[in-house]
């Protein structure tokens, strides 16, 4: 795998990126105002960013998009908030941890995730012999 140096072009792609998922999730196509809670549609670019530009941007955009689902539960609240918002916690210290772990951390793993899953995707590769096809292992690092 080839290291793709941080330039400039790579890092307007993410400041793209996380404009998108800031514009998404600041208008009822991004956040879906429902009665109990929230319905998203921002982990689309946080998914298509990790896939472009890799696990390290899929990072960046997922924690962009867990910081607004903290501000936009904080400001408009639902019934289930209290799960995404440090500031809405019922049960203390504890709460609000778990709180910013399901907005942000699990978001972050959104990106991260499928980053290295699209990395090892890429490097699996389908052999044809006669009417099988196989699945060559050997480069990929899964050999048994």
């Amino acid at each position: 795998m080839n290291k793709r140096k941080k330039d400039t072009r790579y890092i307007s792609q993410v400041a793209l990126m996380a404009a998108i998922v800031i514009l998404l999730a600041s208008t009822p196509i991004g956040m879906i105002q429902l009665p109990i809670i929230k319905a998203t549609t921002v982990h689309i670019p946080v998914i298509i960013g990790a896939i472009l530009l890799g696990p390290a941007a899929g990072a960046i955009l997922g924690a962009v998009f867990g910081i607004c689902s903290v501000i936009s539960n904080t400001t408009s609240p639902t019934l289930l908030s209290f799960a995404f918002s440090p500031f809405l916690s019922t049960t203390g210290a504890l709460g609000m941890l778990k709180a910013l772990w399901i907005a942000i951390g699990c978001r972050v793993l959104i990106g991260v995730v499928t980053g290295w899953l699209w990395i090892a995707i890429k490097k699996i590769k389908i052999k044809k012999y006669g009417q099988n096809d196989m699945i060559d292992l050997q480069n990929v690092g899964f050999d048994g």
